[in-house]
């Protein structure tokens, strides 16, 4: 088992022969709160690997025998993935303060990164330009 990242917990099955050795992994690692039985369950399904969220011990990837070289994300974390909010550069220089915007450089904008690109500021903007 290896932490690749502060907070995914990658945990290598593939040498694990029983529930016994994957609860003998987690006591080691002190992750006692994650189930070894449904652990041991994956391996015996193909399962090589897991990639587990640290914080909510939910299973967020996986590593199959049928293609050991992808690692193939969980439905439920293409769910979230979907769901947060994404962050862009923007065209517009960060330093310009609202008043030194033109609906030509928001609009520009728009067309590059696309509607969900603008700040709030910029869609307030947009909106109290556009009733002018």
């Amino acid at each position: 088992m290896k932490n690749m990242n502060q907070n995914i917990i990658v945990i290598d099955l593939k040498s694990t022969k029983s529930v016994n050795d994957i609860l003998d992994l987690l006591k080691v690692n002190k992750l006692m709160s994650l189930d070894a039985k449904k652990l041991f369950a994956s391996k015996q399904n193909g399962y090589l690997k897991v990639f587990i969220d640290d914080k909510t011990f939910d299973t967020i990837a996986f590593v199959h025998k049928d293609d050991k070289s992808k690692i193939k994300p969980t439905k439920s974390y293409l769910a979230n993935l979907s769901k947060l909010e994404s962050i862009s550069l923007d065209v517009i220089n960060t330093n310009e303060s609202i008043e030194n915007l033109s609906i030509d450089d928001i609009l520009d904008k728009i067309s590059l990164s696309g509607l969900n690109s603008l700040t709030k500021s910029e869609k307030n903007f947009l909106s109290e330009n556009s009733k002018k």
